[in-house]
């Protein structure tokens, strides 16, 4: 591997570890919310998958063939 892959590699694995720790975070301050609010974030959150899933797909390149 080169020093360039190396260090993307570093950055990358340092982005998940905090993006796991500010999930869990996140999640256990979002389980001593009131239900109504625990449940509008729950529906915000499948909303954000679901568009970030389309926009996903549309860039993805077609295979025609």
């Amino acid at each position: 591997m080169n020093p360039t892959a190396s260090a993307r590699a570093r950055l990358d694995l340092l982005e998940s570890r905090v993006g796991l720790r500010v999930a869990a975070r996140l999640s256990e301050a979002a389980e001593a919310l009131p239900a109504g609010a625990q449940e509008r974030l729950r529906f915000a959150r499948e909303q954000a998958l679901e568009r970030a899933k389309a926009r996903r797909g549309a860039a993805a390149p077609s295979v025609v063939g």
